[in-house]
């Protein structure tokens, strides 16, 4: 069994751990899936979320659903595995602005 070399710094900083996924959810048929738009370990995580406070976006923290979705790649769709998860999030999203969204039936 070969061993495992790890960084201590890295494995105890929680700040080098810390991972975050950016959606995009543009519907034009209710067949489209939101996209991972961007993702990144560390500083890039860090720098999505200061990006998404900067612009008002909403961060919520789930990390089972990041750490599923830090898999897609960049422009692709979130599996349908995470269809449940992201839906709830979109659902609290759009009520913290008060809105209902265009592909909610009316």
């Amino acid at each position: 069994m070969a061993n495992k070399i790890t960084n201590p710094k890295i494995k105890n900083n929680p700040a080098l751990n810390k991972k975050a996924v950016a959606l995009t959810y543009k519907p034009s048929s209710l067949e489209d899936a939101p996209l991972v738009s961007a993702k990144g370990k560390g500083s890039i995580a860090n720098a999505i979320i200061e990006q998404a406070e900067k612009y008002n976006v909403p961060v919520v923290q789930n990390a089972e659903l990041t750490n599923m979705l830090s898999f897609v790649d960049v422009g692709e769709e979130i599996p349908t595995e995470a269809f449940l998860a992201v839906a709830e999030i979109m659902r609290y999203v759009y009520a913290l602005k008060g809105e209902v969204p265009d592909f909610v039936p009316r």
